[in-house]
């Protein structure tokens, strides 16, 4: 679905395939021991299913998408994080979620959360790599080979997209 995200016509990026099942059992603990340190009125929640595709039914629902978009077996995580959540930086190294801004094309302040993996955590999710369609093929792959670390990527399959690229 490259084709789908590309932006100013440059396809990049790199398609992660992870094993959902530990992804989703990192990220509850990971929650839990971060809620741990809280309150029990501002702990984070975690809400996750695969995408209803119904045209008819699109209110506001963050977990339904038009028919038109079934092709993606989308499957969604939705984490809350209260707005008294926010911690002052000398916390950061104690915490699993770093919450941060940034600002969109269109203009719109969007907040997001920054979720520290360790290298056991990467050796587990982690299965395929696949790269974007791109020229410098080799030089992505051993970029992030590199950012995996040599423990981590032994395991893990990594290949170019099978799309041809186009000029």
């Amino acid at each position: 679905m490259w084709n789908y995200y590309v932006k100013n016509d440059a396809y990049r990026g790199y398609n992660l395939g992870i094993k959902v099942e530990d992804f989703v059992e990192l990220l509850q603990s990971a929650i839990t021991q971060e809620n741990e340190s809280r309150s029990s009125i501002d702990t984070i929640s975690l809400e996750f299913r695969n995408i209803t595709y119904d045209s008819t039914q699109m209110e506001q629902n963050i977990f339904t998408k038009s028919e038109e978009f079934r092709c993606e077996e989308e499957y969604r995580f939705v984490i809350e994080v209260p707005i008294n959540h926010i911690l002052p930086k000398e916390y950061i190294e104690k915490r699993f979620f770093i919450q941060g801004y940034r600002v969109g094309a269109s203009g719109i302040i969007t907040p997001y959360l920054e979720w520290k993996f360790t290298l056991d955590d990467k050796k587990r999710l982690f299965t395929k790599i696949t790269l974007a369609p791109m020229i410098e093929k080799k030089l992505a792959m051993a970029s992030f080979k590199r950012y995996l670390h040599k423990d981590v990527y032994q395991n893990i399959d990594i290949v170019p997209s099978k799309i041809k690229l186009r000029f």
